[in-house]
């Protein structure tokens, strides 16, 4: 607040949706009272990208119906109601799981309703739980849960698009070539930790390579161990000046 009654630009970030259980109305009041102009970014909640990142859609033909709770406030919710809702999706419930299981359970929740839990979801501790209203807390007991989306009413019903999420993979190739494997291991939901193990060097001397370079008529067979060998050797041929018709008659491998 004090930096914007300065004329500074201030940006309040929130994960997710910050109209889905957050302060925005308070917060949005004090700066229309204080005067400072402000401008809302919509976001994409949690309870709605989650699911659908773990495969989970939330409304069908035969669930034309859902409800989003959080689980701060259990004792406030109408949970008669709630259990005559095909889908619900609880949010920040972790530590709060036994208490909101109960009370689907007394309001006339079926215990084989299934019941998807997500914790954080597109993040390194990722990890899906399929049960059932009655057998969940069970199920997860001494587990930490948080962040956590809990969606009461359906499980998975597609392949998650992102098959790698929640899993952790070392990237241990060179530095300068590590980036492209991390990219497309990140593009599936991994998270990737890079520690190059190996580093590529030009030899102590280029004199035998040079000297092959120089006779490659005299050979049947080029062959090359990898992409480093490859690209080193290209330069060194650019190097002396030559170019791929020097491998004229020469078998490549």
């Amino acid at each position: 607040m004090d930096l914007a009654q300065t004329g500074q630009r201030v940006v309040r970030l929130k994960g997710g949706d910050p109209g889905i259980f957050g302060r925005l109305t308070a917060e949005l009041g004090a700066l229309q009272k204080a005067g400072i102009p402000w401008e809302v970014v919509p976001g994409v909640s949690s309870a709605l990208g989650g699911p659908l990142l773990a495969g989970v859609a939330l409304t069908d033909r035969d669930r034309p119906a859902v409800a989003i709770v959080t689980a701060t406030a259990l004792d406030t919710l109408p949970w008669e109601a709630l259990a005559a809702l095909p889908t619900v999706v609880v949010l920040m419930g972790g530590n709060t799981l036994p208490a909101w299981q109960e009370r689907f359970l007394a309001a006339g929740k079926p215990s084989t309703t299934p019941v998807t839990l997500l914790r954080d979801v597109g993040g390194a501790r990722y990890r899906c739980w399929e049960s059932t209203l009655g057998a969940i807390a069970l199920d997860t007991a001494g587990v930490d849960l948080s962040p956590l989306v809990a969606v009461v009413g359906v499980w998975p019903e597609f392949p998650a698009p992102l098959p790698l999420a929640g899993k952790t993979v070392l990237v241990t190739r060179a530095a300068a070539q590590g980036e492209d494997l991390a990219n497309r291991l990140q593009a599936v939901g991994a998270r990737t930790l890079e520690m190059p193990t190996l580093a590529v060097l030009p030899p102590s001397t280029w004199e035998p390579c040079d000297r092959a370079i120089a006779t490659l008529s005299d050979y049947d067979w080029l062959w090359l161990a990898s992409v480093n060998g490859v690209e080193s050797f290209w330069e060194r041929l650019a190097h002396h000046g030559r170019d791929s018709r020097a491998l004229a008659g020469v078998g490549l491998a």
